[in-house]
């Protein structure tokens, strides 16, 4: 059905390498061993188009994005996110324990690491990072459900907004301003 032509065969997976790379630049405080633990887990290709998670379904792994283009969508809110590599994909879900907020559909050919929920949670309290991420959980499920933060944003990013944010609760004709003064 086809023909490959392999002029020097590589030992070796650049893409794989990179990406833990950047793993180790989301988590520096986890050990070699954690990251190669990461690195272990089984790399997928998929085609444009392909679904990788169903919004509904039960969340077993979480999907850390070495190539391609995936598009992030709730239905329940119009919402059309992109995801490109060094994204995590379900890693919210996983923490949850339940079924998949959003669907999340290839928009290229796209080569990821498929993590266990189990081996991710693990990783990240050997990281030191599992406590920090569970108190921000609500303000980061905020944030993804947003055009503006729900793209292309890092993890680590992402969570030191989170810590930032602060909510507050207003009534109807209430008004936001600081100090008593709004102003454009």
């Amino acid at each position: 059905f086809g023909q490959q032509d392999v002029l020097v065969q590589m030992q070796g997976d650049a893409l794989l390498k990179e990406g833990l790379r950047v793993l180790r630049g989301h988590f520096p405080r986890a050990s070699e061993d954690d990251v190669a633990m990461l690195g272990n887990c089984p790399v997928m290709h998929v085609t444009q188009d392909t679904i990788l998670q169903r919004a509904g379904s039960p969340v077993q792994d979480v999907f850390f994005m070495l190539s391609g283009l995936l598009e992030l969508i709730d239905s329940k809110t119009g919402l059309h996110n992109r995801k490109s590599a060094g994204s995590f994909i379900g890693e919210l879900d996983c923490f949850g324990g339940g079924a998949a907020r959003r669907t999340s559909r290839a928009l290229s050919n796209v080569t990821a690491l498929r993590i266990p929920c189990e081996i991710f949670v693990e990783f990240l309290k050997r990281a030191g990072v599992y406590d920090t991420l569970l108190k921000v959980y609500d303000n980061r499920q905020v944030l993804q459900g947003t055009w503006l933060f729900g793209e292309m944003v890092s993890l680590p990013l992402q969570v030191r907004i989170a810590q930032a944010m602060q909510r507050r609760h207003l009534k109807e004709d209430d008004i936001l301003a600081p100090h008593g003064k709004a102003e454009i």
